[in-house]
């Protein structure tokens, strides 16, 4: 527990630290050259990519992406045999592959990789917010709410959830095409893009009001106690979800105590989170069909309160609160009331990075200068 505390403070310490680094360079550019504004942004961008692409061992995840990498490069010849071999996700694998003809570093992949997450989600928030303050409270909400963890960790889910932001809009611009290409390009990297198709074309349907948001909660009770019985009657019978039957089969081993208090803390977050927004009409007028598709992770997640993996599906409603948490704070800006939402918001980050499973294993470290790796 010690050793958690320890990587607790480290991560605070390393988070806030681009916190600050984002907030002065956009202020620096700004003060010498307004037209100019958006350079501050994309320094940072590539800041921040070139921090992520040289760690090692950051997130539990970490040296299995490495084992694949390394096994890719060294077990198949060309791209044909790694799609035989990997079916629908064969992103990530071909991905490793190429980066070997462009170096031998073993780390090399996590270069393409922190392209393709922090390109997306930058642009994401470039597209949605032309104010600096406004991009620059969506950052934070990037990093506090858990996403710039999960980036570090689940890799392969963290490009298709990138992705899917856009799926997402496309569908919203009722570009139906360009919504399925964009699935589909998002799905060779994580079969869950899918499930986040099908959220996203479910929260079209579905009104944003207090009744349904209870009512969230009671269906997320219900697939409580009936997923078991559901879930692998969808994974064996459905072919390309056939290889995650010894995984969901699994899941119980990979529990320990903490977990289900990490996935209750979705719940209670963004359950209190909505019923907040709700009280800002100018909020829920502008945004509520993004708020609909928030409303539908409560009950994945309280579905998934015994059995965590599954709330990673509730990520790709939840990461949208990057662009509804800074309209938010416009509207309501009010320093008593911000100070006790960010309070609340220090407090569940500070939790997530101690139970939530991502980059509790190790602190920052690269592979430039760690001596074993030299």
């Amino acid at each position: 527990m010690e050793k958690l505390f320890i990587n607790l403070l480290e991560t605070i310490v390393f988070d806030f630290i681009l916190i600050i680094l984002f907030y002065y360079l956009n202020k620096f550019v700004l003060k010498i050259n307004q037209k100019k504004f958006l350079i501050g942004y994309y320094i940072f961008i590539i800041i921040i990519i070139f921090l992520t692409s040289i760690r090692l061992n950051v997130g539990s995840d970490f040296q299995n992406y490495v084992n694949i990498s390394n096994f890719v490069r060294s077990y198949f010849n060309d791209n044909k045999e790694i799609i035989l071999y990997y079916n629908i996700q064969f992103g990530f694998p071909i991905l490793s592959k190429f980066m070997f003809f462009i170096s031998e570093n073993m780390y090399s992949f996590l270069w393409i990789v922190s392209i393709i997450i922090y390109c997306f989600e930058f642009k994401y928030i470039q597209k949605h917010f032309k104010s600096s303050n406004e991009r620059f409270i969506a950052y934070i909400s990037f990093v506090v709410f858990g996403f710039f963890s999960i980036s570090l960790n689940i890799l392969k889910q963290a490009m298709a959830m990138s992705i899917m932001l856009f799926a997402y809009d496309a569908l919203i611009e009722k570009k139906y095409s360009k919504f399925l290409i964009i699935t589909c390009i998002a799905t060779i990297f994580h079969i869950s893009a899918l499930v986040g198709a099908v959220l996203y074309l479910v929260s079209l349907k579905i009104k944003f009001n207090k009744k349904n948001l209870y009512c969230s909660v009671l269906i997320g009770i219900i697939l409580n106690f009936s997923y078991r019985f559901l879930i692998p009657i969808i994974v064996n019978n459905i072919s390309i979800l056939s290889r995650y039957t010894k995984y969901m089969n699994d899941l119980e081993n990979l529990e320990r105590v903490w977990r289900p208090l990490s996935v209750l803390s979705y719940v209670v977050l963004f359950f209190l989170l909505l019923r907040l927004i709700m009280n800002d009409k100018k909020t829920c007028i502008s945004n509520y069909q993004v708020l609909s598709l928030l409303m539908l992770g409560i009950p994945i997640s309280i579905m998934s309160i015994d059995n965590w993996v599954i709330n990673r599906i509730a990520l790709y409603a939840y990461q949208f609160i990057i662009i509804i948490f800074p309209i938010y704070v416009k509207n309501n800006f009010n320093k008593k009331k911000l100070l006790l939402v960010g309070t609340v918001l220090f407090i569940w980050y500070c939790q997530f990075n101690i139970i939530g499973g991502n980059n509790n294993t190790h602190s920052y470290d690269t592979y430039i200068t760690n001596e074993k790796n030299n």
